[in-house]
């Protein structure tokens, strides 16, 4: 087809495509399996989407799809993710029509179909679990770019499948050299993602991820770093060299990436002052463009290290009042929390984050709400009205167990906020739900 050997040439012309689509929609029902699945393949190659004849396409596939072979179904679905086209009926029907001859499909065709599903996030957990089944005879014929993508997929789309990551596991170590640093950082951030707790596996990517760390960009950096820290897994060596290449590279970082380094270093409590200085330099003239959930990683991560900046916290504070209602339970915590244990005064963000907290505050957990009163505890913040909502509220989602816990450690700060005579009477709401 000419669309096909346009694509395998190069040739990028926008109007050609174009041309080509309004002159195929018209016939688009002559097309047999093998020209459908090209002509959308040599579209998405060459990054030209036109949505309505991705429609077309879509629509002149489903009557036909039991006749498309495995390559087919693996190409057909690939290009319609690359183009980020989800056809909910096509991809239901390329579902039901891979599981029959599930076991046809190569090592590459199983990654791209598992791959495309992920990418659109499209969730067909029989599909998932056939091509898990089938890949795990198989697993050693897949190459490590290919390992990466299938892993990467289950946990992009939640699918926990411990055979297959077990098998997953075996299968990279031996060849994990091969490994570039995409590779690399999208496994263990899979890993973590799903709670794949396999320590020999974390030591040989920190391994093969050093000699080439310089190859890691922002966002790898920033996943492999979160993923150590998520599974609590510490390599000294490893993190050593993602702080040399973040402060090489850190002028190209973004809010994420930043706002991820930092939490990742402090949660793994390791201390490294010229990282956390040159995050808060960068961070400042863009702070704005920080999410909720950056803003309150970013103070958490500095209050936890105990590094003082304060005109860091102090334009957090600004980039945060603006944006407040946004903020969840937890990030409304953090930031009070973080703001306290650095001893950093900033009424008008106290009396923001009580305003917010106030509407929400039956998404609350018990260790939440000790940890905001005891911020504003610590800041000798009285604002009676978040109080007495506090104590008010019958809060659904306590748990029993984690109150008395709480209160045998005698962290429940809360009531340190009370008066004796409501002390009692609050220990007495917490326990009774």
């Amino acid at each position: 087809m000419i669309v096909n050997a346009l694509a395998k040439r190069g040739i990028e012309s926008k109007k050609s495509f174009s041309y080509i689509a309004c002159k195929a929609i018209p016939i688009i029902d002559t097309f047999n399996a093998q020209d459908l699945a090209n002509t959308a393949n040599a579209y998405a190659k060459m990054n030209q989407y036109h949505p309505n004849f991705f429609d077309k396409i879509a629509k002149a596939s489903i009557p036909i799809i039991s006749t498309f072979k495995a390559q087919e179904l693996a190409s057909i679905v690939n290009a319609f993710a690359k183009m980020n086209h989800n056809h909910r009926r096509l991809f239901d029907e390329i579902a039901k029509s891979s599981i029959p001859i599930i076991n046809t499909f190569n090592a590459q065709g199983l990654c791209n179909i598992a791959n495309a599903y992920a990418k659109v996030k499209h969730d067909h957990q029989r599909l998932f679990d056939e091509i898990a089944t089938t890949s795990i005879p198989i697993i050693k014929t897949f190459k490590a770019q290919g390992l990466a993508n299938i892993v990467n997929a289950y946990a992009k789309n939640n699918h926990d499948h411990p055979l297959l990551f077990e098998a997953i596991a075996a299968a990279s170590i031996p060849i994990i050299k091969t490994f570039k640093a995409q590779e690399l950082a999208n496994t263990a951030n899979a890993y973590a993602k799903m709670n794949q707790i396999n320590p020999r596996l974390f030591d040989e990517i920190a391994t093969a991820s050093i000699p080439i760390i310089n190859t890691f960009n922002e966002q790898n950096l920033a996943n492999t770093a979160n993923a150590y820290a998520k599974i609590d897994h510490n390599h000294p060596r490893l993190f050593d060299q993602i702080a040399k290449a973040t402060i090489c590279t850190i002028r190209t970082f973004k809010a994420q990436g930043l706002a991820n380094i930092a939490n990742a270093f402090a949660k793994l409590n390791y201390d490294h002052p010229r990282l956390f200085d040159k995050i808060a330099t960068t961070s400042i003239p863009i702070i704005r463009q920080f999410k909720a959930q950056e803003l309150a990683n970013t103070a958490n991560a500095f209050a936890k290290m105990n590094y003082d900046h304060p005109r860091l916290f102090d334009e957090i504070a600004k980039a945060s009042i603006p944006i407040i209602r946004s903020f969840k339970a937890q990030e409304l915590t953090n930031t009070a929390n973080a703001y306290a244990t650095m001893n950093h005064d900033h009424q008008r963000l106290f009396d923001e984050i009580a305003t917010a907290s106030i509407p929400i505050i039956r998404s609350f957990k018990a260790q939440e709400l000790a940890n905001i009163a005891d911020a504003y505890a610590k800041m000798n913040y009285d604002h009676s009205r978040l109080l007495d909502k506090i104590e008010k509220t019958k809060i659904p989602n306590i748990d029993v167990k984690e109150c008395i816990q709480l209160l045998v450690q005698d962290q429940l700060k809360i009531c340190e906020m009370y008066k004796p005579s409501r002390t009692s009477a609050l220990k007495y709401q917490y326990l009774s739900h």
